[in-house]
């Protein structure tokens, strides 16, 4: 679900020739007679919030353009105490051309070394900020001689929540616990992105294994993830041949290592069913199990907490 980013708090902060605050809800169509928007990030809630982006209010000096006040408070730290600035540190904002409402903003060529997500904040607020702006509709951003952004306005620019954008899951994966041939869960908490399906973080964490030495992963060495797919609640998993010529020799290892892949795979709320193949092709038997039918979540080999 997409989040609009004009959200704001309420806090109130005199700074030398600036007045900065923030008000609670959307700020109004226009700003005040020498007043100005300045848009910033929120300090330490980064992607888990749905309020991404807020704003101060900056009222500027008569005898000082809205335009230079704007520039200034953009390559200025946040006068708000719980706001981080509009930039990251070390960027700047080196010239702003404008004609016919469209910005050309340059920026420091360090802009362009910034992670994805950064870029994308720090781009939202400085159109945000400048299309505040009577004589400004659009803005292009250019770093290091490169079109960074182009004719970014209001209107297009949407902050994803954490369904879309990198955020931290906890994924309940299930290993065996040796002392009771069962299996256990172990959570994994990891950045995960939206453009990565969860059925693929829970088999890579499989195989690097758990963090508790007191499991086990009898998943066959050298297996590897060849693709992942789920539809209508089916999560059809291909290993590579390492899962077939390393199968555990004893039916009931190999259970649990089928197990612990159906298990953590049906602890997804998008999972219902598991189906196996090696190398793009259906497995027959695994042990004494026979894989050519969906695997379905066991709980009776899960160990009960003490």
């Amino acid at each position: 679900m997409k989040t609009c980013l004009k959200t704001c708090i309420s806090l109130f902060l005199s700074i030398g020739l600036f007045t900065a605050c923030a008000v609670r809800g959307a700020p109004p169509d226009e700003a005040g007679p020498g007043e100005v928007f300045i848009y910033r990030t929120r300090t330490g809630e980064r992607i888990y919030s749905d309020r991404l982006i807020t704003y101060e209010i900056v009222t500027t000096p008569v005898s000082v353009s809205k335009r230079d006040v704007v520039i200034n408070a953009l390559n200025s730290p946040a006068f708000t105490a719980g706001l981080s600035g509009s930039l990251p540190d070390g960027v700047k904002i080196i010239s702003v051309d404008t004609a016919n409402g469209f910005a050309l903003v340059t920026v420091s060529d360090n802009f362009e070394e910034l992670p994805a997500f950064e870029k994308t904040l720090a781009g939202s607020c400085i159109t945000l900020t400048l299309c505040e702006l009577e004589d400004i509709s659009s803005v292009t951003i250019r770093a290091a001689g490169s079109m960074i952004f182009e004719a970014l306005t209001p209107d297009g620019i949407m902050l994803y929540d954490t369904e879309t954008l990198p955020y931290e899951k906890s994924l309940r994966l299930y290993f065996t616990d040796t002392s009771v041939d069962l299996l256990r869960p172990e959570y994994h908490t990891l950045t995960v992105d939206a453009d990565t399906p969860l059925e693929r973080y829970v088999i890579e964490e499989l195989l690097r294994g758990p963090y508790n030495e007191s499991l086990l992963s009898f998943i066959p060495p050298g297996t590897e993830l060849l693709a992942i797919t789920t539809e209508e609640g089916l999560c059809t998993v291909d290993l590579s041949s390492a899962f077939i010529d390393n199968e555990p020799p004893e039916p009931a290892v190999a259970r649990l290592a089928v197990y612990s892949i159906v298990n953590s795979l049906t602890s997804l709320k998008e999972t219902d069913f598991v189906l196996f193949l090696s190398d793009g092709k259906p497995i027959s038997y695994y042990g004494l199990l026979n894989m050519s039918i969906p695997f379905e979540r066991n709980d009776s080999l899960v160990a009960r907490t003490a």
